[in-house]
């Protein structure tokens, strides 16, 4: 873990745009059309998503802040400017978060959220007590164990496994971290938060899947934190073993977390994909994407830098009992 830390201080190149990249700012015209049979997605970049499903809207790991630190004029610094404000979201069936870690709950985005009418969260167990301590009400959130169920509306939320881990503010593990699988009437997601690639995946494919939509990370990797990331190509291997039709990789392409060029994860999921037979969704920062798309995205992203591949940069699991 040293060593990894040592390197992610010491190396920069390429680590985060030489310019600004291009995002897309969501129109209150894309939300309007949801019912049932509708699934949609607005990537709002790194695991910050809009869900929309069967008539209903979520929020995954929403972050709105210049940086995912307990410290507000240090750490990881935003790439670009969030593409839509809380205040110009549709509105909210819930917000759910996948586990306590900045860049997935960040205090700022949740108390203005808490103050839109009608909120209500879908949290971890012990999560609750950061909400406790900023202020927020009991009524406005519900704590959640593995494989525990919410049904909001027509929709059966289930907090499902994940291989990860907790904290802020110097504690580790105190709260749970998971993923949650999202099963309406006709339509189905999976977001997957921050895991390594585990077992369960199979298990979470066999009791709730198959899913139209898969949505996993694939950035933020290095061998030495295989216990807590998962790198593209195990990112593929979990879509594929949760019977997953369409992938979009998320966890990329907003902040700096890990030593490796900021690009990298993107070029090396695509490489998985084609290799696999597994349809990615390449989709810029902002945009509202329904599923199936109609059409194939383009990259938006250079494609010149100098990344290392699969052979050059293993991330292989610890219990990796399957090789994609």
């Amino acid at each position: 873990m040293l060593i990894a830390f040592g390197e992610f201080a010491l190396k920069k190149g390429h680590r985060r745009p030489a310019t600004p990249i291009k995002t897309r700012r969501p129109s209150p015209k894309d939300f309007q059309t949801n019912e049932e049979g509708t699934l949609r997605v607005t990537w709002l970049g790194h695991s910050s998503l809009l869900l929309q499903i069967d008539g209903s809207t979520f929020l995954f790991d929403p972050v709105w802040s210049q940086r995912v630190s307990f410290l507000k004029n240090m750490g990881p610094k935003r790439f670009h400017d969030p593409v839509i404000a809380i205040e110009d979201l549709p509105k909210l069936d819930a917000v759910v978060i996948s586990h306590d870690h900045y860049d997935h709950l960040d205090r700022a985005t949740i108390e203005e959220l808490a103050e839109r009418p009608g909120i209500f969260f879908l949290l971890p167990l012990g999560v609750g007590a950061h909400f406790d301590r900023w202020g927020i009400s009991r009524d406005l959130y519900e704590e959640f164990d593995w494989w525990e169920e919410k049904i909001v509306n027509s929709i059966t939320l289930t907090a499902t496994p994940a291989r990860h881990s907790s904290g802020r503010n110097g504690t580790t593990d105190r709260t749970l971290w998971m993923s949650w699988a999202i099963k309406g009437p006709q339509k189905s997601a999976f977001f997957g938060g921050d895991s390594a690639y585990h077992d369960d995946f199979e298990n979470i494919g066999q009791r709730l899947g198959p899913f139209d939509l898969t949505m996993i990370e694939i950035g933020a990797y290095h061998a030495a934190w295989s216990f807590f990331h998962m790198g593209p190509e195990q990112s593929i291997l979990a879509h594929k073993q949760l019977q997953g039709r369409h992938y979009l990789p998320i966890h990329w392409g907003t902040f700096d977390l890990a030593p490796h060029v900021w690009t990298e994860p993107i070029e090396r999921a695509m490489l998985a994909a084609k290799k696999h037979d597994v349809h990615l969704i390449v989709s810029k920062i902002g945009q509202t994407i329904d599923i199936p798309p109609e059409k194939e995205g383009e990259s938006w992203w250079p494609r010149n830098l100098p990344w290392l591949g699969e052979d050059e940069r293993p991330i292989l699991s610890p219990n990796l009992s399957k090789k994609p």
